[in-house]
């Protein structure tokens, strides 16, 4: 039924009425825009926690799969080029994705994606090797792969509910990304998933370099018999 008709069929019992009806028309179209504009916003904040909820669930997925390639000895072993063990670039993710620095926020004044495409470059860039803070710089180990893996589900856990829980636009303000500015939630989140990218493609440069290590003493032993 249109508001025209409501209105008329209104009418037909109390005349009286009809400035209440007409108020209540007058709010309705008022409020309406407001409404919109506030399920626009919802909506736009839920498709952003979906994108970073995917995305965390994907890439700590990846990372977790390429370490579980390595057995045992490998997992500890360093490979011939140098650098870290598939054990300790395992602990580093952990160590960097321990939290957020979001114990205070504020709300953002820009986009809460405009840095997403600077983290991309620096993290997304293999061919340039980046220096560790002390603070998540990993051990010396050894490690063991049920331990590692298990940590980073309770960490991929952590995130999620921080997504699920927060709100992903605000900055955070407790402490800065180094070379950038303050970030939202969301680049934070968007920086843990190159990062894990990046590592990622750095344990199956590891493992593949173990596993030509491993073909050229066997084929060192089968061409020279004891």
């Amino acid at each position: 039924m249109s508001y025209a008709n409501l209105v008329k069929n209104m009418m037909k019992y109390n005349v009286l009425f009809l400035p209440l009806y007409l108020s209540f028309f007058t709010i309705h179209n008022y409020l309406r825009p407001i409404y919109l504009c506030y399920k626009v916003i919802v909506m736009e904040n839920q498709f952003n926690k979906q994108n970073v909820l995917s995305g965390l669930e994907e890439k700590f997925g990846h990372f977790i799969h390429a370490l579980s390639l390595f057995d045992a000895k490998q997992l500890n072993q360093q490979p011939a080029y140098g650098g870290w063990t598939a054990g300790q670039v395992a602990d580093h993710m952990i160590k960097a994705t321990a939290g957020l620095p979001d114990g205070h926020t504020k709300d953002a004044e820009r986009a809460i994606d405009r840095f997403v495409p600077d983290l991309k470059a620096i993290f997304l860039d293999f061919d340039t090797q980046l220096q560790s803070p002390d603070f998540i710089y990993p051990g010396n180990g050894p490690f063991t792969k049920e331990a590692l893996i298990d940590q980073l589900e309770k960490q991929e856990s952590m995130l999620m509910e921080n997504v699920q829980t927060n709100n992903v636009k605000a900055v955070c303000i407790d402490a800065p990304f180094p070379t950038l500015d303050f970030l939202t939630r969301y680049e934070w989140f968007m920086f843990i998933q190159f990062h894990l990218a990046r590592h990622e493609h750095q344990l199956k440069k590891i493992h593949a370099a173990l596993l030509r290590t491993s073909d050229t003493k066997l084929s060192t032993s089968d061409t020279n018999p004891v």
